[in-house]
This record gives structure tokens, C-alpha cells and sequence, in this order.
């Protein structure tokens, strides 16, 4: 990229060069714009002549693309996975402190959840919830609780006490 743009810079200089040296009235002058401005052109389509070159050397199969050359890809799944996984993790508790807030009747200042996920083949899977009641919340069912996320989720759900 930094020889493309020396390139262009170098190209716009000759031409500005080249167009201070030559006489106002002369009538080559118009000539050598167009010559100039003719340069330029090429100097900017040279990046569009080597991605031809280079997707028809993919094409026929003498490069191959880089999400195929390993690591690359590797990462980049890996980076999805992690994302799907926070992504739902996120979306579970939020979930979760809406349930309880609503259908229990636990404000958030009275519980902690802990969502817990796992990628299977970049799938997230919930693996667990894990909900402590502190403070005015510990006086509510904990097997209750655990019945309706376990049924609501499909997961394991385990509700403690802190006191």
C-alpha cells in the first residue's frame, strides 16, 4: 500500500513538474496535460490490474485464499464462538432477573445469577444457572425457583442461600 500512494505522489510531481516547465502559450501544453492526466490514471488503476491478476490466479487454483491458509480462520471462528457465547450468557441472565423480578417477586438488589455456556461445534449451550438469594429473597422457595428456570431453559439450575 505505502508503494501505491509513493507511486501517486511520485507521478503527481513529475506531472506538476513537467506542466510548470513548458511555456503558458504553448500549444503543447494542452498535449501535455492530457499526457499527464493520462499517467495518473494508470498510476491509480494499478491496484485494480493486480486484483484481476490475483483472482484469476485464485481462480485457477495456483494461490489459495486466505481464510484457508489456517490460523486465519481458526481465530476467526474462535472470535464468533466467544461472541455467540457472551451474547447469550448476557441474554439468559437478563432473562433470568426479569423471571425473577416478575413471576418471584426478587428485585435484582436481592439475588446474583451466574449463567454458565459452552460452545459445542460453535453452538453456544447453556451449561447452568447458578442463582444466590440474599436479604428479604431468602425466604422464597429455592426447589420452586429451580423447577421453573430448569423447565424454562432446559438446563441445569441451582438456587443457593447466602445469609
Amino acid at each position: 500500500m505505502a508503494e501505491y500512494v509513493y507511486s501517486l505522489i511520485l507521478v503527481g510531481v513529475v506531472a506538476a513538474l513537467m506542466e510548470m516547465l513548458t511555456l503558458s502559450g504553448d500549444s503543447g501544453q494542452s498535449k501535455l496535460k492530457l499526457i499527464t492526466g493520462i499517467c495518473l490514471l494508470l498510476a491509480c488503476l494499478q491496484p485494480i490490474s493486480q486484483g484481476v491478476s490475483y483472482l484469476k490466479d485464485l481462480a485457477s487454483g495456483q494461490v489459495s485464499p486466505p481464510w484457508q491458509e489456517g490460523q486465519v480462520a481458526e481465530d476467526y471462528q474462535q472470535m464468533l464462538d466467544s461472541f455467540l457465547c457472551d451474547t447469550s450468557r448476557d441474554e439468559v441472565e437478563k432473562f433470568t432477573y426479569d423471571t425473577l423480578e416478575s413471576y418471584f417477586g426478587i428485585g435484582r438488589d436481592t439475588c446474583r445469577v451466574v449463567v454458565e455456556t459452552e460452545s459445542i461445534e460453535g453452538i453456544p449451550h447453556l451449561s447452568g444457572v447458578y442463582i444466590t438469594l440474599t436479604g428479604a429473597a431468602v425466604i422464597k422457595n429455592p426447589h420452586q425457583i429451580e423447577a421453573y428456570f430448569e423447565k424454562q431453559l432446559s438446563c441445569e439450575c441451582h438456587v443457593s442461600v447466602d445469609m
